[in-house]
Order: structure tokens, then sequence, then C-alpha cells
């Protein structure tokens, strides 16, 4: 059979199955941010121009001495080193991140469309597969501020990205370079009623956020959010309670540019928490009994009823998948001795234990899945389709969503059947 596509190893992501550290490179992350340029001072090693890949870093000093400070951010009016500070707070000294800044006339649309090469499409071609974490957020200038009008409760931008990151996600799973991304909920309203449903979209790697801890601020805490997902294994849901409170003072829902607008955790209430949290955005919330302030959960632009309906999920999937593409891209255009037009048994072992062994050395035994099981059906015609499929079954570890205690009152002189009520 004469092959008229280029050889390559193909990862199919199965849906509808389920029912339902020190540092590693799973958490390595890049945001794309409004910028104002440095002058360039080779001899001091400060200064930036805009649209370039700055880092990478692996703690705040390094930012700083890039020439990126608070003052940096207050002369020029921007959140860069503010979400930086963010990052770092959750996910650690030694994490590592590139920054790209660009003018605050391109949209977050912009950065993240596929057509356009100076933007996000420029940072990932140049790190080559390296950045599995993709923040973007932007600080316009006045002029965009006065002429926008929300759109569904936030800046019209916010969905618009949300789209374009969908289609740049499905181009980089396709060159074998799976990654999430992170979209900043601007210029949040507060109407939770009418804010539009994330659930409804298919964007199964994009997440939008929303909420601040500055009440001078119409963005969101991209730089929080994007830290604590680079600071947890792929598995850990960046919401676990164990993992301690976000280490903030303050948590503001509603953002809206007219400070009176603004909301707190406390002022917006629970009943549209609830509700922003069934639309799929990723909130602040508070416990009763507990001091701080926590995220909400990990969701993902997609329905609750997929698979890959979490970031958790998804980067399960997608460190499955970098790890099969690594092990089977070897045995490309390979030949091997059939039985009767089958594949040998010694064969089909060969391929199923050596994915294994990988998927349990850099995920099993990190606790990552509960177990992985690979699949080669030994009756595939190859012979006609050239084409050796393999399937892997991975069993998720579990994650309590919700825990519910029956509790109530017993007589021990008078037994009777307890109901929950």
């Amino acid at each position: 059979m004469t092959q008229t596509t280029l050889p390559d190893v193909s990862i199919n992501y199965l849906d509808g199955r389920l029912g339902g550290a020190g540092f590693s490179n799973d958490g390595v992350a890049a945001m794309i941010l409004s910028g104002v340029a440095i002058p360039i001072d080779a001899a001091a090693g400060t200064g930036f121009d805009l649209g370039t890949t700055l880092g990478p870093f692996f703690g705040i000093k390094e930012i700083q001495e890039q020439g990126i400070t608070a003052e940096y951010d207050t002369a020029n009016s921007l959140k860069v080193y503010a979400h930086c500070v963010d990052f770092y707070r959750q996910a650690g000294e030694g994490a590592e991140l590139y920054l790209m800044l660009v003018p605050k006339t391109v949209t977050m649309a912009e950065m993240l469309d596929i057509a356009n090469a100076d933007y996000a499409t420029k940072l990932l071609q140049k790190l080559k597969g390296r950045i599995k974490l993709l923040g973007v957020g932007r600080v316009p200038d006045a002029a965009y501020e006065a002429a926008t009008t929300p759109l569904e409760e936030l800046d019209p931008d916010v969905v618009a990205a949300l789209l374009n990151a969908n289609t740049l996600v499905k181009v980089e799973q396709d060159l074998h370079r799976p990654m999430q991304v992170l979209i900043e909920g601007r210029d949040f309203q507060g109407n939770a009623a009418v804010v539009s449903d994330l659930r409804t979209q298919t964007a199964n790697r994009v997440s939008i956020c929303l909420g601040w801890h500055d009440d001078i601020y119409a963005g969101s805490w991209l730089g929080l959010v994007l830290g604590k997902v680079a600071g947890v294994p792929v598995q850990r849901n960046i919401a676990r309670v164990k993992d301690g409170n976000l280490g903030i003072q303050k948590a503001y829902v509603v953002t809206a540019t007219a400070p009176t607008a603004k909301k707190t955790v406390e002022e917006y209430g629970h009943g549209n928490l609830k509700l922003l949290h069934q639309k799929g955005y990723i909130i602040p919330r508070a416990y009763p009994s507990l001091a701080g302030y926590y995220l909400n959960d990990d969701p993902v632009a997609v329905a609750v009823t997929t698979d890959y309906n979490s970031i958790s999920r998804g980067r399960v999937a997608d460190k499955a998948a970098r790890i099969a593409y690594q092990v089977y891209v070897r045995e490309l255009l390979d030949d091997f001795v059939l039985e009767g037009g089958k594949l040998p048994t010694a064969l089909i072992k060969a391929f199923e234990q050596s994915i294994k062994k990988q998927l349990d050395l850099q995920m099993t035994n990190n606790a990552e899945v509960s177990s992985v099981t690979p699949i080669i059906d030994p009756n595939q015609d190859v012979i006609a389709t050239s084409e050796l499929r393999v399937t892997l079954d991975i069993e998720p570890v579990g994650t309590a969503r919700k825990i519910t205690v029956d509790l109530g009152f017993v007589n021990p002189n008078n037994p009777t059947t307890t109901t929950a009520s």
C-alpha cells in the first residue's frame, strides 16, 4: 500500500470511556502579556524588545534583573510584574517561566491567532514543545476601554480569544506539543446569570479565570492561577484544600472598571459563585471554617460529560501522549516479520511492554494515574493498512469533588432503620 501522508505516530484522544515533587518539565509555563519595551543595555543585561521571547526565568529575582519590576508596572500602567509575582507565589522559586510582551493594542484573540505569526505561534515554535502551560492577559489602553462594550458580561476579546485558543491547541496537538491555555477573564461585569456558559464550548484544553486581589484592576489573577497549575503534579486539582490557601488578603470576583462595581467573594454571594462554577469559570472562593481564599475547581471550557472536562484530566492525557510519542516514534517505518499475516505474539508483547514501562516509570509510580494497560489487537491487518494501532487504557486517580456525610441521632433502646434526609 502506498502511503500518501508523511509517516508519523498519530495520537487519538479517546473520549466517553470513563462514564462521567520536585520540578519536572510538566509545569513549564509561558505568559503573553501587554507590555512596554525597555531600551536594551547589553552590558547590564537588561531591556528587551516587544514580541521577543524572554527567559527562561526561574524566580522573581531574574524577572527583576530583566527590568520588570513593580516600578515598571506603575510607570506603564501594566500588570506584568504583578502576574510574575503571583506566578512564583504559587509555583515556587525554581519554576520555569517564559514571557512575551506585546503592544497594548494587541488583543488576546490576536495573541492566540494561528494566522498571526508574531505571538503565540512564534513563541511555541521557538521553544519546540517545551511549553506545557500558556497564559494570555491584556491591559489595553484607555481608548480601547472607552470604546468597548462588554459582551455577555465580559470584554468581547475573552470569548474571541477562547475560540482562537482552541484552534491553537489542536494545531499544537497535531505537532505533538500538547498544552493547556489559560485566558484572563477581563472586565467581568458581575451578572452570573447572563455571562457566557463555558460548558457549551468544545475547548477542552482552555480555561478562563475570573477574580483578582487588587481593588484597582479590571483583569484577573492569570499569573496566580497559572502558577498554581505549574506548581502541582499533572493529576492534582488546583483547588485541593490540603495544599493550603492562596496566600492573598482579598479576593474580588467582579472586576468591572468602575470601583463601585467591584465585589469581593463575600459581597458577591454563594448563589452567584455557584452559578459561575456551574458555567465553568475558575474563581476564588472561601470555606466557612478555613482562613483565606481557595480556587473553586480546575474546569475547562467544555461539557462536564466529556472525559477531558478539567485541567488535571487534560494534563494527564497530554503527558501520556507525549510519552507514547517518544516511545513509538522510534519504531516508525521499521519492518517486522508476520506469522500468517498476523502480528507475532512476541512483537505485541514488546510493543505493549515498551510503552507500559515508560508510563509506569513516569506516571503510575508517581501516582499521576492509577494504572495503565496497553492493548494491541493481534488480528489487525497491518499489510493492508501499513498502520499499527495501540490502545492505552488509563485509569485516572480519583478526586473528591463532593463529600457527603450522613448524620443523625440514634436511640440504642429503639433501633430503627436509618435513612438519609
